[in-house]
């Protein structure tokens, strides 16, 4: 008899135990991801001096992926042939005609926010990668505020465009500009990385 009554105390023990140790939980996961991706590697180096490659490899510390870069990129001066630029996990690849490059020129490509973690969607903002064709960087910069002329409220999204052609009245349907950028929500617009010499706005 005692037996018995040891084995059905034995049992209750191993059922409360075990209905103890089987709550049911839902999993967090963590904290979630709020860090934008950071670059950790350029090959050739951001803001190299005598430039001269066909591929440009930006390696980022995390996954990677490319959201509408035709709108936010922006490359300065502007080439006749546009990059190949794709993601491959933790690497942007940039492929250009180097024979296209001018000489002593310092190119800017601006991504705007268009390089983004794969998981979050976490974009890093207003991505730069510079390099000179010749043996040093150009720092000039032209920056202004665009109002609309009939109610004074700033432009935001429209494009400013540079010239140093000054041949024709009708630059914009005949001419490639050389520099571009396009004005903030408020209105203004900044062009980086522009060399010594006169250009129409």
């Amino acid at each position: 008899m005692r037996y018995y009554f040891n084995q059905i105390l034995f049992s209750l023990l191993l059922t409360l135990l075990f209905n103890r140790c089987a709550q049911v939980g839902q999993l967090t996961g963590g904290k979630k991801d709020t860090t934008p991706p950071k670059l950790v590697n350029a090959t050739p180096a951001n803001a190299s001096l005598n430039f001269n490659s066909s591929q440009i490899i930006l390696q980022f510390d995390e996954f990677v992926q490319l959201e509408d870069l035709t709108n936010q990129l922006i490359i300065t001066p502007s080439l006749k042939t546009l990059p190949e630029i794709t993601s491959e996990g933790k690497k942007i690849k940039i492929i250009i005609k180097k024979e296209e490059l001018k000489s002593n020129s310092t190119y800017h490509f601006s991504f705007g926010s268009s390089i983004a973690d794969m998981h979050e969607g976490n974009t890093v903002k207003n991505f730069e990668y510079v390099f000179s064709t010749g043996n040093f960087i150009d720092t000039l910069k032209i920056n202004g505020l665009l109002t609309d002329a009939f109610n004074n409220n700033p432009v935001p999204g429209a494009l400013i465009a540079l010239y140093t052609n000054f041949k024709t009245d009708s630059l914009p349907f005949n001419v490639v500009p050389e520099f571009i950028t396009k004005t903030e929500d408020n209105g203004t617009f900044q062009i980086n990385y522009l060399p010594s010499t006169t250009f129409r706005v």
